[in-house]
């Protein structure tokens, strides 16, 4: 399969949609009961099949999700072709940015000289819900729209305050040995000229 299976409890969940898709494959429940006793390997892949298409809905209508950690927050806007990511990071703050006071904090203190903001996009890979997939995976979040994208908002016009008061992207040697601990920041590429950069997985 092309994801991974949905739990016990998520099937009970939705055992609406899961009939819908039976009957769609003309699996009636006196036939479904019978599956179930005689054809194991059967209901192995009806199961397998049905977790896939939901999984692919739930990916294909995502428009945004984040990903935290202690000291960095990942803010993903999901586009067609590519992704826009807003990065947050902090050091020597005893503060935890997967916890709402951490996050209240980093807001009041968005132009600390602990706090370093950057913004990046990129195109997917391998594909853009394999994507997402993968770091929901990794305990990523869905997240609401209208919150995501006025964080974004408000984070990506930090940024550019940022960079016009204290210029953190001038050394490009402060962002490629920056410690970040995730695969996503494994690389950048950096354009000195224009305060900007992409970022490369």
């Amino acid at each position: 399969m092309k994801y991974h299976r949905l739990t016990d409890s998520q099937f009970i969940e939705m055992h609406h949609e899961f009939a819908i898709f039976l009957a769609s494959n003309s699996i009636d429940k006196t036939k479904w009961d019978r599956i179930k006793e005689t054809e194991l390997h059967t209901v192995d892949l009806l199961l397998d099949s049905f977790s896939d298409l939901v999984w692919e809905k739930i990916l294909t209508q995502c428009s945004n999700f984040e990903f935290a950690t202690k000291d960095q927050l990942f803010l993903f806007n999901t586009r067609l072709d590519e992704v826009e990511t807003l990065i947050v990071k902090v050091v020597n703050v005893d503060y935890d940015l997967t916890t709402s006071k951490g996050f209240e904090w980093v807001l009041k203190n968005i132009h600390s000289e602990t706090v370093s903001l950057f913004h990046a996009t990129r195109a997917y890979s391998p594909s853009r819900n394999e994507f997402i997939y993968s770091y929901l995976r990794k305990g990523a979040v869905l997240s609401e729209v209208k919150v995501s994208l006025g964080t974004m908002f408000f984070i990506r016009w930090s940024v550019e305050v940022f960079s016009r008061r204290k210029n953190p992207f001038s050394q490009a040697s402060l962002i490629i040995n920056a410690d970040f601990g995730l695969e996503v920041l494994n690389s950048f590429v950096f354009s000195p000229s224009t305060d900007n950069f992409s970022l490369c997985l």
